[in-house]
């Protein structure tokens, strides 16, 4: 079996699309996060398992500063995880390397519908490669009382 980099949260593709792993050991890789713990990901680990017995889930945690890289050592060396969490910064340098799979065709309707548009950045085209794991504030606000005239951005 051909092993791919699938997009950004991908556990999420595990809890919806479970039967596909049936009776398989799954690696990601995880990004730690801010406050994220070895405990956490270990409960996380038993909590998976627990609710789906026939998947063998390994977590694999990588510091964010070094993802990047071991993912791509790692995909070289041809021991590439089933999973990964990446950034969307890197969507396209991993297609140039033929790593990425769709995952629409993994997820429900449900799941997709509970998920604002505006955070699916895991896209190249109309092509889903990956589902948000965070995202952050993505517009200026300014205090007029402060700021008389404000900065303006280049379009």
């Amino acid at each position: 079996m051909v092993r791919r980099i699938a997009g950004m949260f991908l556990i999420l593709i595990l809890f919806s699309g479970v039967n596909l792993y049936a009776g398989q050991a799954v690696s990601i890789f995880w990004a730690e996060y801010d406050g994220d713990t070895p405990e956490y990901t270990q409960q996380l680990e038993k909590a998976f398992e627990g609710a789906h017995p026939g998947i063998d889930l390994k977590i694999i945690r990588t510091s964010w500063n070094n993802l990047h890289d071991r993912l791509v050592t790692s995909i070289k060396n041809k021991s590439e995880p089933d999973l990964s969490v990446i950034g969307t910064r890197w969507l396209l340098e991993f297609e140039d390397l033929d790593v990425l799979e769709p995952i629409e065709q993994h997820l429900n309707k449900s799941l997709l519908d509970n998920i604002d548009p505006s955070s699916m950045e895991g896209k190249i085209d109309v092509t889903l490669y990956g589902l948000p794991v965070a995202m952050g504030t993505r517009i200026m606000y300014y205090r007029p009382d402060l700021v008389r005239i404000p900065a303006k951005t280049a379009t």
